[in-house]
């Protein structure tokens, strides 16, 4: 507690004070002056320092009770806050322990009657196991006859074994022989004009100069008729004078459908021949170095019309294909040859198709090379192959 300030009375004021001084002053100025400043100094000067040091020291003590108060306020706001958590925390408790004690009761059910459960599943297992032990013995029994069974089947496997090897090697003997020949057989009637720029193989057969030839060893570049390297077919005949037009009713009087040798000029196609049966008939000309079109090659014209081609055309050409290439159109498939791969010049050409199989072999008069139909676009001179099925194989042009 602050001190206790002291006032000033009026026997202080008397002694310390002006009046007590004599009227006359005798003294020295300093000390005349001294005599009003003495009150002050001596009585109003302490007490008013007294008074400001107790101000101060009030100052100083309400400035720590209000931090205290402040301090005690918030830490009451604590205290307000933690007991609303622990009375919730409490309630949260009474109602934790309430579903426990409910769990607690719900599992000692589930206990009891999980524990009914098992004890009647123990009696199933042991009627089980009485069981199963039966079975076992059931299975042993059957194991070794199985053991038996299984021996004899190996014994009849390894016999049949052997023969399936002596025939397997049969067959893979037989199925060489059969390459071998096929191989022979696609030589033999791979067929071409002759190209200088061509690689030829031994079996392939070529018609030059009118007459045809069957390659006896590799070469390229070696123009027939050379011995070494050619055997000749069949030789070109003379060509013949001609008897004018050769017409239907002269020469197909039955509608055999085989005068394919039509007038130049008409350049038409009354019979529909088909670009295979021209083919045919070139290759048939050739071999039996016919005169009637000596010097002139079967093919199909600009204007789709069957008629004779010139000599001067480009070389034969040959272009593979996959199964792969083709596209689907209009619910067929369609193979699209460009004229930089074809190396035709007009639609004055001859063409065939092959069809190529499993061991790679090329055939010519299959289904899939005779069911392809050929389209030429006149303005860029691609060809375009339209069939029912995509295949792999090759087609040749000429002309």
């Amino acid at each position: 507690m602050a001190e206790k300030l002291k006032k000033i009375t009026e026997s202080e004021m008397d002694e310390n004070g002006v009046c007590a001084a004599p009227d006359i002053l005798t003294g020295t100025p300093a000390e005349n002056k001294a005599l009003f400043d003495r009150m002050v100094r001596q009585l109003v000067a302490p007490a008013y320092n007294a008074c400001a040091e107790a101000v101060d020291a009030i100052n100083e003590e309400r400035a720590e009770m209000q931090t205290e108060e402040a301090g005690r306020v918030a830490a009451e706001t604590g205290r307000v806050t933690a007991e609303n958590a622990r009375t919730a925390a409490e309630a949260a408790r009474v109602s934790a322990e309430t579903e426990r004690i409910a769990a607690a009761e719900a599992l000692q059910t589930q206990w009891t009657e999980a524990e009914t459960e098992r004890a009647a599943a123990e009696a199933g297992r042991v009627t089980a196991e009485a069981g199963r032990v039966s079975a076992e013995n059931a299975r042993e029994a059957a194991e070794a006859a199985r053991v038996s069974a299984e021996t004899e089947r190996i014994a009849a496997a390894e016999a049949l074994e052997v023969k399936r090897a002596a025939a397997e090697a049969g067959r893979e003997a037989a199925e060489e022989a059969r390459q071998a020949a096929e191989a022979s057989r696609v030589k033999r009637e791979d067929w071409s004009i002759y190209s200088s720029t061509q690689a030829y193989e031994a079996g392939n057969a070529v018609s030059h100069k009118g007459s045809s030839y069957r390659c006896k060893k590799a070469c390229q570049g070696i123009e027939p008729p050379n011995d070494e390297y050619w055997l000749l077919i069949a030789a070109r005949g003379l060509d013949g004078e001609g008897a004018g037009d050769m017409l239907e009713e002269t020469y197909d009087p039955r509608g055999i459908h085989k005068d394919i040798f039509l007038h130049e000029e008409k350049k038409t196609n009354p019979h529909e021949v088909t670009l295979d049966q021209a083919w045919e008939a070139q290759s048939q000309q050739e071999e039996g170095g016919g005169g009637a079109a000596a010097g002139m090659l079967l093919g199909f014209l600009g204007n789709d019309n069957l008629g004779p081609v010139p000599n001067g055309a480009p070389a034969s050409k040959t272009v593979t294909f996959s199964a792969s290439d083709w596209t689907e159109e209009n619910s067929q498939w369609a193979l699209t040859i460009t004229k930089a791969q074809n190396g035709r010049n007009s639609g004055d050409f001859v063409c065939t198709v092959w069809s190529q199989d499993s061991a790679g072999a090329y055939a010519k008069n299959t289904w899939a090379a005779l069911s392809a139909d050929m389209e030429y676009n006149a303005e860029n001179g691609d060809c375009k192959l339209v069939s029912e099925e995509k295949f792999a194989g090759k087609i040749v042009f000429a002309g």
